[in-house]
């Protein structure tokens, strides 16, 4: 397996430095989030929304994200990395939200490895980098 173990993968940013050559190399596009200075869910939901270019209407709560990332995987055939930098000061600030997002996160980006409605699986994974 490319990162080796499974979903939540959350490392330094040293183990991150190695990780990148070897994700490009393997044809993933990474697409970095700044998180620096994240403190909530809904600031995070909001960075990742960016990120991907999440239509307008889209709202920072985890059904709108599941539902976001469906509609942007279905236009998105790459292998995708999408990689959270600063996560640590969320962590930092509130554990819960913290533990409640890597976990989110991981989950949705898992269910898009599944085949439904007839569409091939797509590959996204998240990282989550510490300072």
């Amino acid at each position: 397996m490319l990162l080796g173990g499974g979903p939540p993968f959350i490392m330094t940013a040293k183990k991150f430095g190695q990780v990148l050559d070897k994700l490009r190399r393997s044809g993933f596009q990474v697409i970095g989030v700044d998180s620096h200075n994240i403190r909530s869910t809904r600031e995070l939901l909001n960075a990742v929304g960016r990120a991907l270019g999440f239509p307008a209407y889209f709202r920072p709560n985890w059904d709108a994200v599941n539902d976001s990332l469906g509609e942007w995987a279905a236009l998105n055939e790459q292998p995708t990395a999408l990689v959270l930098q600063g996560i640590g000061d969320m962590q930092a600030f509130d554990e819960d939200a913290y533990m409640e997002s890597v976990t989110e996160l991981s989950s949705v980006a898992s269910r898009l490895g599944l085949p439904t409605g007839g569409r091939l699986p797509r590959q996204l994974i998240v990282i989550f980098v510490r300072d």
